[in-house]
């Protein structure tokens, strides 16, 4: 084998590697963006440093077979009057990102939401992907999410 033709392969391996190492972190970056232009429309600001996919946890609730499970983490800021709208308009755009990019594995998304006011408070609230899917397809009213399927710290 001469030289040239060592280069190339040389190459080609090394190129097959940075492509395909960076497949899961395009497609964190196509779940972030679809998340953010959904808040966007709802005139939510968030940034790529409020949101993070991390391995389900035990003592998460969620039970769940698949080793490769995430936990969609999303942090919001409201007002006093609106952090309901919030929370809803966050499960939702997690909903839509889920369904846009399957390939995460994403299980349960979480919620915090930290509230502007004199007293500084935080709520958290917690779903699983299956009850965000239930919201998305109209099977579940926001009042039934609520009371059903969203867990509030």
């Amino acid at each position: 084998m001469n030289a040239k033709t060592w280069r190339l392969r040389f190459f080609l391996a090394v190129f097959a590697v940075i492509v395909f190492s960076n497949v899961p972190l395009h497609a964190n970056y196509m779940f972030y963006t679809t998340v953010q232009h959904i808040l966007k429309v709802y005139q939510i600001e968030v940034s790529f440093k409020d949101m993070m996919l991390e391995p389900i946890g035990q003592g998460m609730g969620i039970e769940t077979e698949d080793p490769n499970a995430r936990n969609f983490i999303l942090r919001l800021d409201a007002g006093r009057n609106n952090f309901d709208t919030v929370l809803m308009v966050g499960f939702y755009a997690a909903g839509r990102a889920i369904r846009t990019v399957g390939e995460l594995d994403v299980e349960a998304v979480s919620i915090y939401i930290s509230i502007q006011s004199r007293d500084q408070g935080l709520i958290v609230g917690f779903a699983s992907a299956n009850s965000i899917d239930l919201l998305i397809d109209g099977k579940l009213t926001a009042k039934e999410f609520k009371m059903k399927h969203l867990k509030m710290m």
